[in-house]
């Protein structure tokens, strides 16, 4: 259950692994007989526990990658750049000259603003005394980065000053610059250092992690075929939700040895390489993965009011129930649901969770997803079921 960092990395429990485990413990303690069924306040628990205790495991591996400049993030990338001597490109503002026709002596202040065709605000950086007559003046774009001005089209005011009879752009504005994304910066610090990265299933994840939203990969190192993944032997199948195919493919090129690869999506990477003479010549990957698919899941669930006038919010239940997420590959657990449920208030009692994948059949213990599945929560397949029982007497109407 706690997370374990040793040579080969971090690891951490699912929180599968960590419900079970703490049911065992449960059991251990006051013995096999409890009652840990997710109507029981102690089931409940364990529940929340198991939640609560998944979430900072996941902290765990967040603040490890930080780190790790192949997967650091914003400030935490930010702070590694320094020990090589970089840092991230700033965004800057764009640019444009503006013809302003003034009727009288003017003062604009340091927030003046026009507006072009687009909606795009800009404005000076100073207050500025502007005499009568007509003045060339440098606007900037109100927000930092990219943005696009073509000659005459910045004509509108959005601060009026009287005596401003007109403006335009004669020239079209100069693009700021964005700041630059990880993964630009990576880029950066990897041509800069020219290191080789070593082919790990770990590694592979982590760089698909980079643009894809969930990965799930199966690794068959025998020489005989997996039956039961039907996944031929030395090969990995590879499941990626999201992402850009082309991306896909060169990281599943560059990140594997010899190996073979299963999926129904089929593409080709090609890598080109230059001989001593420098002539070039490509060599062509062919590579293989699949994409999830998805099931949305079905939950019913009885909410025991406290007393016979609590007032509970049964669409907000539904909506902190639609937020939980699943990855690839991941079983439902109804106890997996508390932690949203209980986020919702205090006047009620959950009780009498039920998962389904078709509406029909109904579990209360587990619903078990395939290897390329993923499961969707979808709100409008969320019934509720508003119970006031008396829980002394056991008076349920």
């Amino acid at each position: 259950m706690t997370p374990v960092i040793n040579q080969n990395g971090i690891a951490i429990s699912d929180f599968t692994e960590i419900f079970d485990e703490l049911v065992s413990n449960y059991q251990t303690i006051y013995g096999s007989d409890i009652d840990l069924s997710q109507n029981t306040p102690d089931g409940q628990i364990v529940g929340i526990d198991a939640k609560i205790i998944s979430d900072f495991s996941e902290f765990a591996v967040s603040l490890y990658n930080t780190f790790d400049p192949d997967y650091a993030i914003g400030l935490g990338l930010d702070k590694i750049l320094k020990l090589n001597g970089l840092k991230r490109q700033q965004s800057t503002k764009s640019s444009v000259d503006i013809t302003l026709v003034c009727s009288k002596t003017v003062e604009l202040e340091a927030d003046y603003t026009i507006v072009d065709a687009l909606g795009q605000k800009w404005v000076i950086d100073e207050a500025k005394t502007v005499l009568t007559g007509t003045h060339l003046i440098t606007f900037y774009s109100q927000d930092f980065g990219k943005y696009e001005a073509l000659p005459e089209t910045i004509t509108e005011f959005d601060s009026i000053v009287l005596g401003v009879k007109s403006v335009t752009n004669l020239t079209s504005a100069i693009a700021g610059i964005d700041e630059d994304t990880d993964e630009q910066v990576r880029i950066k610090r990897n041509l800069i250092l020219q290191r080789n990265s070593s082919s790990t299933i770990g590694g592979l994840i982590g760089k698909l992690y980079d643009f894809c939203t969930s990965v799930k990969i199966y690794e068959n190192r025998t020489n005989a075929t997996d039956s039961v993944l039907a996944l031929d032997g030395n090969s990995i199948w590879v499941v990626c939700e999201g992402g850009e195919i082309d991306d896909i493919a060169k990281t599943i090129a560059i990140e594997t040895t010899a190996c073979g690869l299963k999926g129904s999506v089929v593409t080709t990477y090609t890598e080109t390489f230059t001989r001593s003479n420098n002539e070039t010549f490509d060599y062509v990957h062919t590579v293989k993965f699949d994409r999830p698919t998805y099931t949305e899941i079905y939950i019913r669930l009885d909410v025991l009011k406290k007393t016979p006038t609590s007032e509970i919010d049964i669409d907000l239940i539904k909506t902190n129930i639609a937020k939980t997420v699943f990855g690839i590959n991941e079983d439902v657990l109804p106890s997996s649901l508390y932690y949203g449920i209980f986020q919702s208030g205090n006047s009620f009692i959950p009780a009498n969770i039920e998962v389904s994948s078709n509406g029909t059949t109904y579990y209360q213990d587990r619903l078990v997803a395939g290897y390329k599945q993923k499961y969707l929560v979808d709100i409008d397949k969320i019934a509720i079921t508003l119970v006031w029982q008396n829980l002394q007497n056991n008076i349920q109407t």
